[in-house]
């Protein structure tokens, strides 16, 4: 998946993987302020970092076909 890589490649690689379980929560938050405003109901509490799930694979695989 990575033969070729310099360090500065799987690094970037990396900080790319990382940010997609942040993504998914920042998304889930937006959905859940925009219901909360078409419903009239207090604005959902954000999420905190013991809700951002671990990276998998596919966060990797991602992160590789960008």
């Amino acid at each position: 998946m990575t033969d070729g890589y310099s360090g500065s490649d799987l690094k970037n690689l990396c900080v790319t993987a990382a940010h997609c379980p942040i993504r998914e929560i920042l998304e889930k938050e937006k959905k859940e302020r925009s219901l909360a405003l078409a419903e009239n109901k207090p604005e959902p509490e954000l999420c905190s970092s013991a809700d951002i799930r671990p990276l998998k694979m596919e966060d990797f695989r991602y992160a590789h076909e960008q």
